[in-house]
C-alpha cells in the first residue's frame, strides 16, 4: 500500500488522512445549508447490527418525511449520522426552526435519542471525532462511508414560477420598409 497523499488517495474509511478531508469537506457543505442551531446527536438501536442500521434509516426517512408533510418546520431539518463499531448511530445537523424537544419527542419513541448543542466551529472536530479509522462498523463492504451513512439534507423551497398572461388575440403589425 502506498502512502496517502493529494496525489494519491485511497479513500478507505480506516485511513486517517481521508477521514481529515472527508470530515472538511462535509463540515464546508453542512454550514453553507445549516438553518438554526447545531447540534450533536446520539441514538441507540435495539440491535448493533448493520441491517438493523439499514431498517433504521428508512424509518428515520420515512418519518421525517412524514413530519414534512405536517409541518413546514421540519422542512429545514438536517440531519447525518454513521453507524459505529459500538452499535450506536452518532451525528450532527441542524434543527432549523424547531426546538430540541420537538426532535426529541419525534425520535425518542423509537430509539433513545440524545441531543448535544455545538457551535458551527466545533463541527468538524465532530464529525472528526465520529468518522476517525476504527471507530465506524467494522464490516468488509466496498465504498467508502455510504453503507455506514445516513444523511437528510434540507429540503429547499420550490420557487414558483409566475408567467405573465398571454393576451388570447395577436395582432400583428406590418414591419416598414425603407427605400
Amino acid at each position: 500500500m502506498t502512502k496517502c497523499c493529494s496525489q494519491s488517495r485511497c479513500a478507505r474509511t480506516d485511513c486517517a488522512p481521508c477521514a481529515r478531508r472527508y470530515a472538511g469537506r462535509l463540515t464546508k457543505r453542512i454550514q453553507a445549508t445549516a438553518v438554526g442551531k447545531l447540534f450533536v446527536i446520539e441514538m441507540a438501536l435495539p440491535s448493533p447490527t448493520l441491517a438493523d442500521f439499514s431498517t433504521f434509516r428508512i424509518e428515520a426517512r420515512n418519518l421525517v418525511d412524514h413530519r414534512r408533510r405536517c409541518c413546514r418546520w421540519w422542512r429545514e431539518f438536517m440531519l447525518h449520522v454513521w453507524f459505529g463499531q459500538d452499535g450506536s448511530v452518532r451525528g450532527v445537523g441542524s434543527l432549523g426552526s424547531l426546538t430540541s424537544s420537538e426532535v426529541l419527542e419525534a425520535f425518542h419513541g423509537r430509539w433513545p435519542t440524545t441531543l448535544r448543542a455545538t457551535t458551527p466551529e466545533n463541527i468538524r472536530s465532530e464529525i472528526m471525532g465520529i468518522v476517525r479509522p476504527g471507530s465506524l462498523s467494522s464490516a468488509d463492504l466496498s465504498g467508502r462511508y455510504q453503507p455506514f451513512k445516513f444523511a437528510i439534507w434540507p429540503r429547499q423551497s420550490q420557487k414558483k414560477v409566475v408567467l405573465g398572461t398571454m393576451p388570447t388575440t395577436f395582432e400583428i403589425e406590418p414591419m416598414p420598409i425603407v427605400f
